[in-house]
């Protein structure tokens, strides 16, 4: 039980890891090339994960989904905005199913292990459901970015703070705001 509170730990080290960065790449590069980039890292995570005995690597694999999460956060959830979808519907779908994604695929991971079957099955047909969605993404055409946004995060660094919100996405979105003379307010909703 251990071994694997430490794998799954790296997920969440990978999504606090690349939040910052590829914020600043989703506005910088765009948002379906960060999308697309989060694609590459999940489909690598469930194409290799099944045949993986090493648990070294395991952790690394469990980073790269995190990552993965983090680019998928910030592509759609701007993407989502620029839309400009005021009633948000779009962006709690997106949450709705992210949640059940990740609730269903360790029951069909022992259902399968239950049934005799080869749990690696649950990671093949999510790697296909990632592909087929890659070539999807591939051909769609993505809202223009709110440009006065966009050319001001382009000019900052990523990891620039002063007066400026820095979003994070986990379980609940916390929000940092440093005010000019630095004192440091949190809120989270």
């Amino acid at each position: 039980m251990a071994t694997a509170s430490y794998v799954l730990s790296g997920v969440g080290l990978g999504r606090l890891g690349a939040y910052l960065i590829l914020g600043y790449l989703s506005d910088k590069i765009g948002r379906k090339q960060v999308l697309m980039l989060g694609m590459l890292a999940y489909f690598t995570f469930f194409i290799v994960s099944p045949f993986n005995h090493n648990v070294t690597i395991a952790y690394g694999l469990s980073i790269l989904a995190g990552v993965a999460n983090s680019a998928f956060d910030s592509a759609t959830y701007p993407t989502f905005l620029e839309i400009g979808d005021k009633n948000k519907f779009a962006s709690i779908l997106l949450k709705a199913f992210i949640s059940i994604g990740e609730f269903i695929l360790p029951l069909v991971v022992a259902s399968l292990h239950n049934n005799g079957m080869w749990f690696g099955w649950s990671f093949i047909v999510a790697a296909v459901i990632v592909l087929i969605n890659f070539v999807t993404i591939l051909t769609t055409k993505f809202p223009k970015q709110q440009s006065a946004i966009a050319e001001e995060v382009a000019q900052q660094s990523p990891f620039s703070v002063n007066k400026k919100t820095i979003n994070c996405y986990s379980t609940r979105r916390l929000q940092l705001h440093v005010h000019g003379n630095n004192d440091l307010v949190h809120t989270v909703d």
